[in-house]
């Protein structure tokens, strides 16, 4: 039990050092390109496929956080 709570608590800990790098790059992109709304995949039931922004915020989460700490 306590080693999932160390996993859980672990999960927690990287989704916000993600989640921290991630708003500041979605700003700046959202502003760069005239975007006013940014909506998480998941809730979305329709959309056109070249709106999709995931992959360029991919490759510019993988430039600014190349990686995050698992220890």
């Amino acid at each position: 039990r306590d080693k999932n709570e160390k996993l859980a608590k672990h999960n927690v800990e990287v989704r916000f050092k993600l989640n921290e790098a991630l708003g500041p790059i979605l700003a700046d992109y959202a502003k760069e390109n005239q975007i006013e709304v940014i909506l998480n995949k998941k809730q979305v039931i329709l959309g056109a496929k070249e709106r999709d922004i995931t992959d360029k915020i991919i490759e510019i989460l993988d430039k600014k956080l190349p990686s995050i700490s698992l220890q």
